[in-house]
């Protein structure tokens, strides 16, 4: 029963994939042409996902499709609700590896920016590794505006989920801790916005950590770091990574879950034998939601990349984290209790 069901949905969504292509040429992208010269421009901002997995290409068609579909393809809208911002949403057909592997930076980024100026889109926002994967190798400027780097996004997204769990879990902010495994560009700053808000040392594990040091911040290469951490936030490049770290986790540990793809099934049963369990860092606005939903995704779960994006079309680009995080909360994104999807 359970095969048939999800037959069925790649079905239905291989050709709802197919129509939307077709009627976004011959359609959709005349009209927005048009109203882009009206100044009445249909879509605000432009968000970018890719696969994570093959299966989650195998979500939209055969991998074979992958030939004779465009470089970026339209696979659906970001409703506007309250915010009166409404979003396009685009796909590449390729993981992080394969982009890496193709040197497909230049073309991706030539063809979202092409496409978002001829909509009259004011901000783009790039999903996961995505940020990371386009400005390396010397391209350190490339994701000026009309682009958000998601940064800040994922920063805010982030600490509302913890708060969120802090609230519901009754955890206490003078004895809580909190661990953060993956100390990169988004870890570091997580941490440093977390360490000024509670009392104990926030743990950061990383494989890439060369000197532990302990300040206001743990930092250490192995994950024993995490033993006796309440909250563990975890960012690495894919949630398939975090499955090393279960042996060391405390009995009935929180996992935060900002991961693509996202921590699987398999392990996030492992942290629920413990007690644990596994919520998305994702965020929440009346009204606003995918359609269709994403792979593996709630309808009205916004990533913080998307955040970002919304909130630059409605008060401008941020300069810093702390103008971003008043902008955001005044427009009322809220976290969401949810718990990672384990469908296509």
């Amino acid at each position: 029963m359970k095969r048939a069901w999800i037959r069925a949905v790649f079905v239905a969504r291989f050709m709802g994939y197919l129509t939307i292509l077709v009627l976004w040429s011959i359609v959709f992208l005349p009209l927005c042409r048009i109203l882009k010269r009206l100044q009445k421009p249909f879509f605000d901002f432009v968000f970018v996902v890719y696969p994570g997995t093959l299966d989650q290409v195998r979500g939209y068609g055969p991998i074979w499709v992958r030939k004779y579909v465009p470089m970026v393809s339209v696979i659906g809208i970001v409703e506007k609700g309250r915010t009166g911002k409404r979003g396009l949403v685009i796909g590449i057909p390729w993981d992080d590896d394969e982009i890496e592997k193709n040197q497909l930076h230049d073309v991706i980024v030539r063809n979202v920016e092409k496409l978002a100026d001829a909509i009259g889109a004011t901000s783009i926002a790039l999903a996961g590794r995505l940020p990371a994967i386009l400005t390396q190798s010397g391209r350190k400027n490339v994701l000026n505006p009309p682009f958000v780097v998601g940064d800040k996004g994922a920063v805010f997204t982030i600490i509302k989920a913890v708060e969120r769990a802090i609230g519901v879990q009754k955890f206490n902010p003078q004895t809580i801790q909190i661990g953060v495994v993956g100390y990169g560009f988004i870890g570091s700053r997580v941490a440093n916005v977390l360490k000024n808000s509670i009392a104990q040392p926030i743990r950061a594990a990383d494989p890439r950590i060369t000197v532990e040091k302990r300040t206001q911040v743990w930092l250490s290469n192995s994950p024993n770091i995490l033993a006796d951490c309440d909250i563990v936030i975890v960012l690495a490049g894919k949630g398939e990574q975090f499955k090393d770290a279960i042996p060391y986790l405390k009995e009935g540990v929180i996992v935060v879950d900002d991961t693509h793809p996202q921590i699987p099934a398999h392990v996030s049963g492992a942290i629920e034998k413990k007690g644990g369990k596994v919520f998305k860092a994702v965020l929440g606005l009346r009204g606003m939601k995918f359609k269709p939903r994403l792979p593996k995704w709630e309808a009205d779960w916004l990533p913080g990349c998307c955040v970002e994006a919304v909130v630059a079309c409605l008060r401008g680009f941020s300069q810093s984290q702390l103008e971003f995080d008043t902008r955001a909360n005044e427009i009322g994104f809220e976290a969401l209790e949810v718990t990672n999807k384990s469908d296509l």
